[in-house]
This record gives C-alpha cells, sequence and structure tokens, in this order.
C-alpha cells in the first residue's frame, strides 16, 4: 500500500469483523479515507495499478466500491478476503461504516444479537443510542 501513502489519510478496518471477540463473516471490510485534496481519478488509478478495478458506489452515495481484478498479484491483498470502499475524509458514510463496528462491540456486550437491535431501534432509536454509550 505505499502506492497510496501520499493520498490517503488512513485506513480503516470497520465493521463486525472489527470487534474482538464478535462472530462475523470471514470477510474484512476495510475503508480508506482519500486525503480532500486528492482527485478521485487519481485515486483510482494508483488502486487499479495495485489490481483493482472501480465497482462504482453500489446505491451508497459517497462510498465507492472496488474489487480485486487478478492483474496484479499480491501476496497479502491475494490471500485476505476483503471488501474494500474508498471515501474521503469527513464523509457521512465513512462514519456510518465506523459506527457499525462500534455499535456491534456494544450489541455483544450486552448479551443482545442483531434481531434483538432492530426490535429496539425501531421502539426508540434516540434514547437507545444514547443509552449505549
Amino acid at each position: 500500500m505505499n502506492k497510496l501513502s501520499d493520498i490517503v489519510f488512513r485506513i480503516e478496518h470497520v465493521g463486525s469483523t472489527s470487534v474482538k471477540g464478535l462472530s462475523a463473516k470471514p470477510k474484512l471490510d476495510i475503508d480508506i479515507v482519500i486525503q480532500k485534496e486528492v482527485s478521485f481519478e487519481v485515486f483510482k488509478k494508483k488502486l487499479s495499478e495495485l489490481g483493482y478495478f472501480h465497482r462504482g458506489d453500489l446505491d451508497v452515495e459517497g462510498r465507492e466500491v472496488f474489487d480485486r481484478n487478478n492483474s496484479v498479484y499480491d501476496v497479502v491483498l491475494d490471500n485476505i478476503t476483503h471488501n474494500l470502499y474508498a471515501c474521503y475524509e469527513g464523509n457521512i458514510e465513512l462514519e456510518k461504516h465506523m459506527l457499525s463496528g462500534i455499535i456491534s462491540g456494544q450489541i455483544q456486550k450486552r448479551g443482545l444479537n442483531m434481531k434483538d437491535l432492530n426490535r429496539i431501534l425501531l421502539k426508540d432509536q434516540d434514547r437507545t443510542l444514547r443509552n449505549m454509550f
């Protein structure tokens, strides 16, 4: 990932796999946070040099999705099953993605499951989230 060091603000491991001890799918969710001043075309070109292709935002505005295309072999990237997303620094979709891991951890701590969470959130969204933290 050294090819990205001059344009990437940070890389985040997000979602359920980022919570230690939580049952999760065997696939990492990785968000690359792009520096605001970097053009998306430059970023996309650098990722293509690493063997990724752009799939679009898949109906989540502000969060771009990338997949491996097997044109470039990388001993690490080709041996870790992962979803790769890219967002600009300060993007709300990035914050929501990161928050999902935090909420998943709080659910686990309290012995709840996702069905419980959905029931609670639908019943009283604001108070529930404030009380979880």
